[in-house]
């Protein structure tokens, strides 16, 4: 499955020559997609990308047909995977987003990544990346701390753990419904919430479907009242 992680680029080092140097992505933190990258998961990718003379792009914003630069450095150490890329000040929107990261205004750098090998640890209730295959790496405007509530409630909904009353609701605010409605939903799908081991297998694939059919990309918000009335 093609997936993007988003994380804050802690950057080292930038220069006017648009030269930029840090961590793209950091070991063992659990982000708000409930993802933990464990240490060695780029280490295959990028004896790929060195064996077979890719270079890997910078893109923005995710943009396929806006690279702004390459990678010319990739790297695993303790702390995480470190980057360095010259950015393509021969374009236009190169120029730009060096200019935009000096300024801070574009402070997150997200990984387009498929994953090779994953496990879900019930007990820290995240999702451990040991193997991933990196295909780009973008500049983009949110770090990870701004990341979806969406994208957290649907990585529990798909190892069958329930989201919290909280979780859920901004989830649903973020489809565009207001506080009222997201709060109404909730209450009728989870009036009583009990703890994960109290449900029956029944009761939990019941309540994971309900959530399910509410976490949709786009909502016409008038549809909520033919819903629930």
């Amino acid at each position: 499955m093609n997936k993007t992680m988003q994380a804050s680029f802690d950057v080292k080092n930038i220069t006017d020559e648009g030269v930029i140097e840090g961590y793209g992505n950091v070991f063992n933190v659990k982000d708000h997609a409930l993802d933990i990258t464990m240490k060695g998961a780029f280490s295959k990718s990028l004896s790929d990308i060195k064996s077979n003379g890719k270079t890997l792009p910078l893109l923005y914003q995710h943009k396929a047909d806006e690279p702004i630069g390459v990678f010319t450095e990739l790297s695993e150490d303790q702390h995480g995977l470190k980057v360095k890329a010259q950015i393509n000040l021969d374009t236009q929107k190169g120029r730009e987003v060096l200019s935009l990261i000096k300024q801070k205004a574009i402070s997150g750098l997200s990984i387009g990544y498929r994953t090779i090998r994953e496990e879900w640890d019930g007990k820290q209730k995240a999702n451990l990346l040991h193997e991933l295959d990196i295909h780009e790496i973008s500049a983009v405007t949110f770090p990870c701390n701004e990341a979806s509530r969406i994208d957290l409630v649907k990585s529990l909904l798909e190892h069958s753990q329930l989201p919290s009353q909280p979780e859920l609701e901004k989830a649903l605010k973020e489809t565009g419904l207001t506080n009222t409605q997201a709060k109404m939903i909730v209450a009728k799908y989870q009036p009583d919430r009990k703890d994960i081991k109290d449900y029956s297998q029944v009761e939990l694939k019941a309540h994971i479907s309900d959530c399910q059919d509410l976490l949709v990309d786009e909502v016409d918000t008038s549809a909520w009242e033919l819903i629930f009335s």
